[in-house]
C-alpha cells in the first residue's frame, strides 16, 4: 500500500512559483517524508522514539516539511528541526536531513559529510551523484528520485528493496 502512494505522489504533475510552498515543494516534502518509511537506520541510532527531520537553508520545501511535526513514521513520532548551522554537532541526532538549494538556485559543490546514520535528501542537481543519498529530480512535471547507495551503506542505513524499484540506484 505504501508502494502505491509513493507510486501514485511520483506521478503527480508539479508546478513552478516562489514565495509559498507550491505543489511540486510540497510532492518533495512528502516524499522525503514517505522515503522515511522505507529506510532503516541502525540500532541505537533512533532515540525516545522520535525521528527527527532537519532541514538547513531557506527554501519553500523546508517551509513545507515543518508540517510534518508531530506525526507517525513506522511507529515513531516525526519531529521537526531547522539548523542554522550545518556541522557535525548541528545535525547530530538528526536521521534524516533535507539540504536545499544554496541562494540563488545554484547546485551545491559537494554534500557535507555528518558523520553519523542521517539520511542526506535534496534537490540541487546531481545531488546524489555528488555524495548525497536522496537526490529529488524535478522534469517533465514530475518529481523523481535517485538513490546512491553506497552512500547510504557507507553509514549503515539500509533502503528497502520497494523504495529502490522506484529509484534511480546510483552505485
Amino acid at each position: 500500500m505504501l508502494c502505491t502512494g509513493l507510486a501514485l505522489l511520483l506521478a503527480a504533475p508539479v508546478s513552478a512559483g516562489a514565495g509559498e510552498p507550491t505543489r511540486e515543494d510540497r510532492i518533495k516534502a512528502a516524499l522525503v517524508f514517505k522515503i522515511a518509511k522505507f529506510i532503516e537506520w541502525p540500532p541505537g541510532s533512533i532515540r525516545d522514539r522520535t525521528l527527527t527531520i532537519c532541514t538547513h537553508g531557506d527554501s519553500p520545501v523546508a517551509t513545507a516539511l515543518a508540517g510534518v511535526d508531530g506525526r507517525e513514521v513506522r511507529g515513531f513520532r516525526a519531529r521537526y528541526r531547522r539548523l542554522e548551522a550545518l556541522d557535525d554537532d548541528a545535525a547530530r541526532g538528526s536521521q534524516v536531513l533535507y539540504l536545499s538549494r544554496v541562494p540563488g538556485g545554484a547546485p551545491r559543490s559537494q554534500v557535507p559529510a555528518v558523520g553519523h546514520a542521517t539520511l542526506t535528501v535534496g534537490d540541487a542537481e546531481r545531488f546524489a551523484a555528488r555524495g548525497g543519498m536522496v537526490g529529488l529530480v524535478s522534469g517533465e512535471n514530475r518529481v523523481t528520485f535517485e538513490i546512491n547507495l553506497r552512500a547510504a551503506r557507507a553509514v549503515g542505513i539500509d533502503i528497502a528493496a520497494p523504495l529502490l524499484e522506484l529509484a534511480n540506484v546510483l552505485e
